[in-house]
């Protein structure tokens, strides 16, 4: 059965491998290794784009969301990145002590089994939105951290230390930062969502009694 393309593959995978591409292809012109019109040929075919350039870039976004969910991931983790507030927290909490069963209390973290509850009964919700924008802002987050360490250590080498690749370097990485910050803001407002509906449809019937 074919799945049909979610909000997720199109904004999140498609949008980073564009992003990549962008990003790529500017230090080729840059750098002199591609010029413009060698530029305007390879994309002037618009059999080219659709067959071969827009599948070329949706693998290449998997690839670059796969290595953002590591790298970010861990960088999140490690540098302590807005710790998730008492209301995720508690909400979180109160699902593992009262819906999940207790052999898998240990073994299976709160918000997925809402979320893959939400997702298996087709419960109408509005967390894709905030899930799609926190794996874009994680993966264009990752890019600018990437581009900037490879302006920081490229042209600073081949420009003998220039002061404007210096800058912005530093810019990609300071950039890097703040949407890293924003991704996790997205992330938890899905969490908040996630746990909300999840309690809502369980406890729907009694809320109604009430």
């Amino acid at each position: 059965m074919i799945r049909k393309i979610s909000l997720w593959d199109l904004f999140v995978t498609f949008g980073l491998g564009l992003f990549t591409v962008g990003i790529v292809l500017s230090h080729l012109l840059i750098i002199q290794i591609l010029n413009i019109q060698q530029f305007t040929t390879l994309f002037s075919s618009t059999a080219t784009v659709i067959f071969i350039c827009a599948p070329f870039i949706f693998l290449l976004g998997l690839v670059i969301d796969g290595l953002a969910n590591k790298i970010m991931g861990f960088l999140i983790n490690k540098l302590k990145i807005k710790e998730d507030p008492k209301d995720i927290k508690y909400l979180s909490d109160y699902v593992k002590e009262n819906e999940i069963p207790d052999k898998l209390k240990n073994e299976i973290i709160p918000y997925h089994w809402c979320k893959d509850y939400i997702t298996q009964n087709e419960i109408e919700s509005q967390f894709m939105p905030f899930l799609s924008k926190f794996g874009f802002y994680r993966g264009v987050s990752f890019l600018f951290l990437i581009n900037g360490i490879f302006i920081l250590i490229y042209y600073e080498i081949n420009m003998w230390f220039s002061l404007s690749s210096l800058i912005i370097g530093l810019l990609f990485l300071v950039m890097s930062y703040i949407l890293l910050i924003r991704s996790k803001d997205f992330f938890q407002h899905t969490g908040r969502t996630v746990f909300r509906h999840f309690l809502i449809h369980r406890h729907y019937k009694e809320l109604r009694k009430k």
